[in-house]
């Protein structure tokens, strides 16, 4: 799978802790690009420990947000490396220890999917090397469906408007798996 060749690559990349966390964060939260960057210390520090955390997302839309295992535990990681001040500081922090931008987050993720070996389609239908934040979202919504969350909690995870939103990209079925269905009757 894509995620573990990524995680992988975070272990051998300059910042292993924070990459891995980012990566982890990402693919065990559904969060969005801009929404990881929004966290806080004080955030992370929930999120680690396996609280909810208020996210204000897309259109302004608040929900809550929770992280899987294996992201708290990265998650822990990172926390324990980076030097924690002021719990209202920006969670995130790039090599020169200012807070991680858009442009710096989708950088270096592109980067860890080249080192990674992996190739992601891009708008337009351009394939190339690299990764993207919204993949790994895809990710973490294929990874609760597969595991058998009703649409609804998967709907309020992501912060979607409307179920239609959440069937329509994310819900896709392979031949076996109708098949497997029907058999199932």
């Amino acid at each position: 799978e894509h995620l573990d060749a990524l995680l992988h690559a975070c272990e051998r990349s300059h910042q292993p802790s924070r990459n891995t966390a980012l990566v982890a964060v990402l693919a065990g939260s559904g969060l969005r690009a801009a929404e990881l960057l929004s966290l806080t210390v004080s955030q992370g520090e929930s999120l680690a420990n396996g609280g909810p955390v208020l996210i204000v997302g897309k259109g302004s839309k608040r929900r809550l947000a929770v992280l899987s295992p294996a992201g708290q535990a990265a998650l822990k990681g990172y926390l324990c490396w980076r030097a924690v001040g002021d719990p209202n500081a920006p969670l995130w922090l790039n090599a020169y220890v200012h807070p991680l931008t858009y442009g710096g987050l989708h950088w270096l993720l592109d980067e860890l999917g080249k080192a990674a070996g992996i190739s992601v389609t891009r708008k337009g239908g351009e394939v190339r090397p690299g990764m993207l934040a919204h993949v790994l979202r895809h990710t973490f919504a294929s990874r609760l469906l597969n595991a058998g969350v009703n649409v609804k909690i998967l709907q309020v995870a992501l912060g979607h408007a409307s179920p239609i939103t959440t069937i329509a990209t994310y819900c896709h079925s392979t031949p076996s798996q109708l098949q497997a269905a029907v058999a199932s009757l």
